[in-house]
């Protein structure tokens, strides 16, 4: 009994094929864990693209947090870390970081609102590719310096 091969198709039938096919089936998850990750970190930046305060201009009898009306899928998903557990840990830890720490901060209601600015400088500066969060993180600052100047004079 021979086992030699008797052409280049029974090569590509007996070896290359099935190890191609092992190879992508292999591969497969981490392909798609990738495009998940990927496709997230666009939603939480998107989304964050959107955070702009609401009204735009400070209100009597209000705070800076009151301007913050929105709700949105990634901050969602980070509330409920046990049921994403997986997931959260496959992301970008930084970014995982800097998002939920922003809505800490917004949770927490400081009064001066530094640490929301800090965290939302914090993601313009390493993931605003396109300058939309600079333009949301520099609406919340002057909202914010108008309500401390308040704070200030009194």
């Amino acid at each position: 009994m021979e086992l030699g091969f008797n052409s280049l198709k029974d090569v590509l039938d007996i070896v290359i094929i099935p190890l191609v096919l092992t190879a992508l089936a292999l591969a497969l998850p981490a392909i798609q864990a990738w495009y998940r990750q990927l496709a997230f970190r666009r939603l939480i930046l998107r989304e964050l693209e959107e955070l702009k305060p609401y009204p735009a201009c400070k209100q009597p009898g209000k705070n800076w947090w009151d301007h913050q009306k929105r709700t949105f899928i990634h901050q969602k998903i980070f509330q409920n870390p046990t049921e994403n557990r997986d997931f959260i840990l496959s992301l970008d830890p930084e970014l995982v970081y800097f998002v939920t720490q922003l809505w800490d901060a917004l949770e927490r209601q400081e009064s001066d609102g530094e640490q929301w600015l800090w965290y939302l400088e914090n993601i313009r500066d390493k993931y605003d590719r396109n300058a939309d969060i600079k333009e949301v993180y520099n609406k919340w600052k002057k909202l914010i310096y108008d309500y401390n100047q308040d704070e200030r004079k009194s």
